[in-house]
């Protein structure tokens, strides 16, 4: 992803959209930290024509950072996630006991 020292939303989103060129049902998704809301921050603007294979995302967050101000531009605005749930056949999600970031 570009800018990882200082991410900004809008560039990962448009890398990805710009980097991936065709979505299809075996389309898979792994996600880590930052990662994770940068993906579900894409989907929401992909042509999805038809459900993708799965995501797997690993200690990923949607809720504000307190420790981390300057990430929430990408939590700021509500997911729509029922169109996640509808564009992606498969889902999991794997966390840790010791949290940083809010669940």
């Amino acid at each position: 992803m570009p800018n990882s020292s200082i991410p900004q939303l809008h560039e990962r989103t448009q890398h990805l959209l710009s980097s991936i060129e065709v979505l299809h049902k075996d389309t898979y998704f792994v996600g880590h930290s930052l990662g994770c809301i940068s993906i579900l921050r894409y989907l929401q603007q992909a042509n999805i024509p038809e459900p993708l294979g799965s995501l797997v995302f690993v200690s990923g967050f949607t809720d504000p950072v307190p420790a981390l101000p300057s990430l929430d531009e990408f939590t700021n605005d509500q997911l729509d996630y029922q169109q996640i749930i509808d564009s992606v056949r498969k889902r999991a999600v794997i966390a840790s006991k010791d949290t940083i970031v809010p669940k």
